[in-house]
């Protein structure tokens, strides 16, 4: 993205989840188990956080530029071609030869500020837990707990400057790769 730019995306879902999943005493499932059994088997709590973007807009920029004569803090190139391929992909997220330098001295070129939009964002983070109580007013939470748990590869945004080696690929993530955590919680 150039500076400047505020993030725009067209949709933006987020799912909360929380299931408390059916086993021992008092469940649906395995409730005549003993209290053993129960302490291991009985008040697992599965939840989830997922989140689901559509591509962040950016704008395609040169850095080769005639004079303009302003102060500008990037300059836009002008369309000659068509900028989007039929596959994009991290080696070629947009065609950066659909631009050129503006044809005409003292102006920016006619490609829209936001015009192109990168990569889509799917983040799926979950946690499973279970809390254990130790007295009557003290319990110890054990959590495990995923950030991005399918380990699925979200891309950043592609280099958006047209004229230089590297335009339209995309060489870093948005977000990291798979991340676990193991957490405990005493409650007093």
């Amino acid at each position: 993205m150039v500076s400047g730019d505020a993030p725009d995306r067209t949709h933006a879902v987020t799912l909360l989840n929380n299931w408390e999943l059916p086993f021992g005493k008092g469940r649906r499932y395995l409730s005549n188990v003993s209290k053993a059994a129960d302490a291991v088997t009985g008040g697992w709590r599965l939840s989830g956080v997922t989140t689901m973007y559509s591509g962040v807009a950016f704008t395609p920029t040169i850095s080769n530029a005639p004079l303009l004569n302003a102060d500008f803090n990037y300059v836009r190139p002008d369309i000659i071609g068509n900028p989007h391929v039929s596959n994009p992909s991290a080696d070629m997220w947009f065609n950066p030869a659909a631009y050129t330098a503006p044809q005409a001295p003292y102006r920016n070129g006619d490609a829209s500020k936001g015009s192109l939009r990168g990569p889509a964002l799917f983040v799926f983070n979950l946690s499973l837990s279970k809390e254990f109580i130790i007295v009557e007013n003290k319990t110890i939470e054990f959590r495990w707990e995923n950030f991005n748990a399918f380990n699925h590869v979200n891309l950043g945004v592609p280099g958006n400057t047209v004229d230089v080696g590297g335009a339209g690929q995309i060489t870093s993530t948005a977000n990291p790769m798979r991340q676990m955590q193991l957490a405990l919680h005493f409650r007093f």
